[in-house]
């Protein structure tokens, strides 16, 4: 039997391989933002971090 590449489900009458695949682009997409988002959050907590250590 033969798996899907994307999520490793073995091919059977209940899977569905356009979704699987949809799915699999959706959380790339969502993977990319957070690494894109990271830094800046990062960076705001330290910024926010300075100005609480300051009061």
């Amino acid at each position: 039997m033969a798996d899907c590449q994307p999520c490793r489900y073995g091919w059977s009458v209940h899977h569905d391989p356009v979704s699987c695949w949809q799915r699999t682009r959706t959380e790339e997409a969502l993977i990319a933002r957070i690494r894109e988002v990271a830094p800046l959050l990062l960076f705001a907590r330290a910024v926010l971090d300075a100005v609480v250590g300051d009061l």
